[in-house]
């Protein structure tokens, strides 16, 4: 019996993201665009324009302790480092290097903050222009400003290990 090949979507998350990215892409370019706000006063030519915008990003992958989580914030770690004094060293340096993680924690924050499948972001945005002309003399102000609900608001998954702080 030979098999035969199947025709159609195959739901793989490379397929899923291509077919919500072009589904987003034709609901967007069927949305009417808003024109600025235009005024003439005389010879002085003045133009409003304001643009928003929502958004929100979330973490797809677990954590990966091995590589990615600095070795001080390691839970995978059994070096304590709680009273680690860097002139008189317990445990040696060579124990550190051996340990489990990263060299570095400067990027620890967002894996250890954030779960697989958790928003990390939740953006409001907004855009204001005016543009201002009088004959041959113009002025043209940009102003923008965001506030994210995940960063202010929310609160976080994950606390120090060492210190149990959030």
């Amino acid at each position: 019996m030979k098999n035969k090949p199947q025709h159609g979507f195959a739901k793989k998350p490379l397929a899923v993201g291509i077919a919500a990215a072009l589904s987003m892409s034709l609901l967007t370019s069927m949305v009417n665009t808003a024109q600025a706000a235009r005024w003439e006063l005389g010879d002085v030519e003045i133009s409003f324009d304001s643009t928003f915008s929502v958004g929100s990003s979330w973490r797809t992958e677990d954590r990966n302790w091995n590589d990615n989580i600095g070795k001080s914030n390691n839970a995978n770690n059994s070096i304590d480092f709680s009273n680690y004094k860097v002139y008189a060293p317990n445990p040696v340096k060579e124990d550190v290097w051996k340990g489990a993680g990263g060299y570095s924690t400067n990027g620890d924050n967002g894996n250890l903050n954030y779960n697989a499948g958790e928003s990390f972001s939740k953006i409001f945005k907004g855009v204001h222009e005016l543009d201002v002309h009088y004959q041959n003399v113009g002025v043209f102000v940009r102003g923008m400003y965001f506030y994210d609900y995940a960063m202010m608001d929310d609160d976080r998954a994950s606390s120090n290990a060492l210190t149990g702080n959030v």
